[in-house]
């Protein structure tokens, strides 16, 4: 697309709409599964991890081969795929009655993976390259403003009628996304369609540079860190609350408070990390969520653990732009919807694993112990990345200051 304004506004609208649906229903499936579909108390926490996870465990699995036909076959016909396929796995979600259905209607939803790979790619091509930083805080901004107004109104929904409804919307919107990529964006034709021994090559090759490596690795833990509280909030912000009444509707909005300050960073941090370079972005975007994460541990009331969530999503919010910018100043164009389709699926092993792990360690030692956990990988992970960051990424820092 030559009007690259206009194509960063699709992308960012898709990728709200995208957020949006997701957190409309994903926080309150443990209220699913005991109100609407008759789930005993016993097994609500073997369910809801099952359908948490299940899903992440089949993006992870196929997010590279989307990556890999996006580059051989086109972008766009890949973003129709996953929208239109999400679409009906929400569709579905209405009218299942049991454990079961929902679960293999979340692994549906896992196999139409690939939407976020195909944005990023997309918008990395069309986008000028000195205004990366930007674009990426600017999808990160909507992606989490989308995580703002679905625990909002998912809350809402949840409280007063049924999370049922939440799938009827989800589907709605995500028709939407499918409708205005198929209006709106148009890939220019591909003159040259690399060879399927070409394709496995190039996989081996991404892999094996340590730069793009290491970006995976961090996104990992990073994402497992962002769902670390997911199948455990809900419950402790009851806990927190004098009204035991209004505990979901307030659990919706302390899950959106994240969203609320990163919605906020999200551009600041891309401006950022544009002006001082990435890499040192990232640092100080982990170091400083570090501290905050680590001090959820403290608050035995209800405002300052969600002063606290605020804080805290102010600076996770700086990681995941950063992350994207670094994978694309170290990838090469004909090889990014690739490797953004690694970047999903390594993010995809993250978040699988963080709500499995954050109910183990809640269950076990505390929420304080879950928090001191989260803030430790943070902090380990800036350090590593400080003293120990590939040459490849430190070279991609300077040329970042210089533009």
């Amino acid at each position: 697309m030559r009007n690259w304004k206009t194509a960063l506004t699709v992308f960012s609208l898709d990728w709200l709409l995208m957020s949006g649906s997701y957190t409309l229903m994903f926080p309150f499936l443990p209220v699913y599964l005991a109100n609407d579909l008759g789930c005993a108390k016993e097994d609500l926490t073997f369910w809801s991890s099952a359908c948490f996870s299940i899903q992440f465990v089949f993006s992870c699995l196929l997010s590279p081969l989307w990556g890999r036909i996006a580059d051989r076959f086109g972008r766009k016909l890949m973003l129709l795929r996953a929208s239109s396929m999400l679409a009906v796995a929400y569709c579905v979600c209405i009218f299942v009655t049991t454990p079961l259905q929902l679960f293999f209607a979340r692994a549906f939803m896992g196999f139409a993976c690939g939407i976020t790979p195909v944005i990023l790619a997309m918008a990395s091509e069309t986008v000028p390259k000195e205004k990366t930083g930007l674009a990426m805080g600017i999808l990160q901004s909507m992606n989490v403003l989308g995580s703002v107004v679905g625990p909002l109104a998912g809350g809402m929904i949840a409280q007063y009628l049924s999370v049922r409804y939440t799938f009827v919307i989800t589907t709605c919107a995500l028709s939407a996304v499918t409708f205005l990529s198929l209006i709106f964006i148009h890939e220019p034709k591909r003159t040259h369609l690399p060879s399927p021994v070409r394709d496995r090559v190039r996989l081996v090759t991404i892999l094996g540079n340590k730069a793009i490596l290491s970006v995976l690795v961090i996104a990992t833990v990073s994402f497992l860190i962002l769902m670390l509280q997911a199948s455990v909030l809900t419950p402790y912000v009851n806990d927190l609350t004098l009204d035991h009444g209004a505990g979901i509707v307030l659990s919706g909005v302390v899950f959106s408070l994240q969203g609320i300050s990163g919605a906020i960073a999200s551009p600041w941090w891309g401006v950022q990390g544009q002006r001082r370079g990435f890499l040192a972005c990232l640092i100080a975007a982990m170091f400083s969520a570090a501290i905050f994460y680590a001090l959820l541990a403290l608050p035995k009331s209800l405002l300052p653990f969600a002063c606290l969530e605020f804080l805290s999503g102010m600076c996770l919010a700086g990681i995941v732009p950063m992350i994207n910018a670094l994978l694309i100043q170290v990838t090469l164009p004909r090889e990014r919807a690739t490797a953004f389709g690694l970047l999903y699926s390594f993010q995809e092993g993250g978040a699988g694993s963080g709500p499995l792990l954050g109910g183990f360690i809640a269950a076990t030692f505390g929420m304080w112990a879950l928090f001191l956990s989260g803030g430790l990988m943070l902090l380990l992970c800036a350090a590593a990345l400080l003293f120990f960051a590939p040459k490849e990424l430190r070279r991609a820092q300077l040329r970042t200051v210089s533009l």
